[in-house]
């Protein structure tokens, strides 16, 4: 709008100063002299206003899907990502920032929750996964994400079937939760219990670096819980399918 007005008002001003019977004459003998120069740049400027039509089009549909999948408490939630690799942060003191940032945030009374993850809202992250009566061969790729016992109520998540997570379960770290989306798409009827199989090396790094395989390993995991879905991809419009896998340490990097 407010590059409309300022272009548009000296042409606009030169118009009404300008004798119209005049201005169409000379027109119509100058029409056909119009070089290509012209014609191609109007054709580049209306070619340009498509493509940010198309474009604006495309974000407010985008924003739309993202509207409508956000948790309602997400909207009262504050993320914080940390990187103690870039900060000079010695071994073991991710570990004791974490405890001491929990306690000085639980005595605000206007926290409800904290919960750590080592995968930040629109970051994906990924595993491979193996059902019971899988073969080898035959595996199935899932977002995955590594969080701490209060995460899933710092992200809004409610607890459909069974359980979160404990201390005690972060402790031994045999265990999995995983969302409504991941029930629907492989079929659990009765998910509780179900024994996952899941490979210790996230699928981006596996694609971005070289992985010795001699360090990859393949675990075992109890389904102990299914929540709501979250926000992980905003942009697909359907809920992806999702592994929560116990944070037994703060890593280089997390996020809160």
């Amino acid at each position: 709008l407010i590059t409309g007005v300022l272009f548009g008002t000296i042409p606009a001003w030169r118009a009404s100063r300008t004798d119209v019977l005049t201005s169409l004459r000379n027109d119509a003998r100058t029409s056909t002299s119009r070089g290509f120069g012209q014609s191609a740049l109007l054709g580049a400027q209306v070619a340009l206003s498509l493509l940010l039509l198309l474009t604006a089009a495309l974000f407010t549909r985008s924003l739309g899907f993202l509207a409508g999948r956000v948790p309602p408490l997400a909207h009262e939630s504050v993320v914080a990502e940390i990187r103690f690799d870039t900060l000079g942060y010695a071994a073991g003191r991710p570990q004791t920032f974490a405890t001491e940032i929990r306690s000085r945030l639980s005595a605000d009374t206007r926290v409800d929750a904290i919960g750590f993850s080592a995968t930040a809202p629109f970051r994906r992250g990924g595993r491979r996964v193996w059902l019971p009566n899988d073969g080898e061969e035959v595996f199935r790729g899932v977002d995955a994400a590594e969080v701490s016992e209060d995460w899933f109520r710092a992200a809004g998540l409610t607890t459909l079937r069974g359980r979160t997570y404990v201390s005690e379960d972060l402790r031994l770290g045999q265990v999995a939760v995983v969302n409504e989306a991941f029930v629907r798409r492989h079929r659990l009827e009765d998910p509780i219990g179900t024994v996952l199989r899941v490979d210790s090396i996230p699928t981006v790094r596996s694609i971005t670096q070289m992985i010795d395989e001699t360090s990859r390993q393949i675990q075992r995991f109890s389904i102990i819980g299914v929540v709501s879905n979250g926000l992980t991809r905003p942009l697909i419009p359907e809920p992806v399918p999702t592994l929560y896998l116990p944070l037994r340490e703060i890593p280089d990097y997390v996020s809160m």
